[in-house]
């Protein structure tokens, strides 16, 4: 790929976006720690749901687009869709130390998840990596965030 006479690697752009798009938990739940301000954590739930929604529907197009027409992926699609309502479900009825606790292990499903698929086991192997470090990263910050969110209590 190239930006404006540079050449720019996949394997270094993709992984080096996914790492940045993990900082804003990092900052929200430090903010956090720092000041009490309630605001971060309802916006760290908030990233939280947005980067899942973000990534289950990337499912639709990477099954859509490695599917043979006329076929429709229904597997990727019906998890998708069931994962993420089942996420927006819970939203209103888990406390904000559970509830952080849960967006942590639901990026850990998904992940999970994409391993048992064929058309995500096919990715790029620096994909695969990068999605296993972030995804751990990312879990990490939750359960950490939860950790501090109990030990207020």
């Amino acid at each position: 790929m190239k930006s404006r006479g540079v050449l720019v690697s996949r394997e270094r752009v993709v992984p080096g976006l996914a790492y940045l798009g993990s900082l804003p938990f990092l900052a929200l739940m430090t903010g956090y720690q720092a000041t009490n301000a309630g605001w971060m954590l309802e916006v760290f739930q908030c990233y939280g749901l947005a980067i899942s929604c973000f990534l289950l529907g990337s499912w639709w197009g990477i099954a859509l687009a490695k599917t043979p027409k006329p076929t429709l992926p229904m597997t990727e699609l019906l998890i998708s869709n069931g994962l993420l309502l089942l996420l927006i479900g819970v939203q209103g009825f888990l406390s904000d130390a559970l509830l952080v606790t849960f967006q942590g292990v639901f990026f850990v499903v998904i992940w999970w998840v994409e391993t048992k698929l064929s058309r995500f086991r096919r990715a790029p192997a620096y994909y695969l990596l990068m999605r296993r470090r972030v995804t751990g990263w990312v879990a990490l910050l939750h359960l950490s965030f939860a950790g501090l969110l109990v030990s207020a209590i």
